[in-house]
């Protein structure tokens, strides 16, 4: 089952772009704003390749960590 896509614009560092997506529009905002928190506090003069490089990087760090952490819960889980 293929969801249709809509055309939106995403702000990621210091540069716009245009993609489609079955989100919708909270889920789409929930995604900006947490780009948002690394981006915002990188220094401006960096490239935007650097951005990037540095959210994906962070965002993948995040996600490591969350797998982590829920996988410890599931071990504790698992004891009981």
């Amino acid at each position: 089952m293929t969801s249709s896509l809509r055309d939106v614009s995403v702000q990621i560092g210091k540069a716009s772009y245009s993609i489609g997506t079955s989100l919708d529009d909270d889920s789409l905002k929930s995604m900006e704003a947490l780009m948002a928190d690394v981006t915002d506090k990188l220094d401006r003069s960096l490239d935007q390749e650097k951005v990037l490089l540095i959210l994906c990087l962070q965002l993948a760090w995040t996600l490591e960590n969350t797998r982590s952490k829920i996988e410890g819960l599931y071990e504790e889980l698992e004891k009981e």
